[in-house]
């Protein structure tokens, strides 16, 4: 069954300047700010924090290799750390933290960039009516795991106090637990 899931920062326009190789080189890192409010009983980035986390992995991509987290009452700092050392962090903005928005640095082989993200969907609507058109994914499935164990990563660093969560342990984990419950061996 075909299906894909993503943000609409994911085709902000701001991009095309902040990924510009000519100008900024290799992307070596990466720092993203957004609202990150919450709900009860509904992990907190699965909310409003899957926008900033979508744009962190927009720069970075995937093959995030371990992801630690913190949170008080009014923020969260996400930290994952890719191959080759770079760093990315998503500052989630809560309820009563102050000014919200959403925005990003990229660091570069070449120049530092900044840019806010705005809200505009046309470019994720012209996904989607393609997705409806060819079934082909626009973003691939295996980003999409990627990044909600990213999310559930930080979920469970926050419940242990910041302790180091490896992506990819807990994917095999998950897929375990998965198949257990469909009956079948992993």
């Amino acid at each position: 069954v075909p299906f894909f899931s993503c943000s609409g920062k994911r085709y902000q326009p701001e991009y095309a300047a902040l990924l510009d190789t000519a100008k900024v080189g290799a992307v070596t890192g990466c720092d993203v700010y957004g609202t990150s409010k919450s709900v009860p009983n509904h992990p907190d980035l699965f909310w409003y924090g899957i926008h900033g986390c979508e744009a962190l992995y927009t720069v970075l991509g995937t093959g995030c290799h371990s992801v630690s987290a913190r949170q008080t009452a009014t923020a969260e700092q996400v930290t994952g750390t890719w191959p080759s050392g770079r760093i990315g962090t998503f500052r989630g903005i809560r309820e009563g933290g102050g000014k919200t928005g959403f925005g990003l640095t990229v660091f570069g082989e070449k120049r530092i960039v900044q840019s806010t993200l705005g809200s505009d969907k046309l470019a994720l609507m012209h996904e989607i009516a393609r997705f409806f058109k060819t079934g082909i994914s626009p973003v691939p499935p295996e980003t999409t795991v990627e990044i909600f164990a990213f999310m559930q990563a930080a979920e469970a660093s926050k419940k242990a106090g910041g302790k180091t969560i490896l992506i990819e342990e807990l994917i095999k984990s998950t897929r375990q637990q998965a198949l257990r419950k469909l009956g079948s061996t992993p």
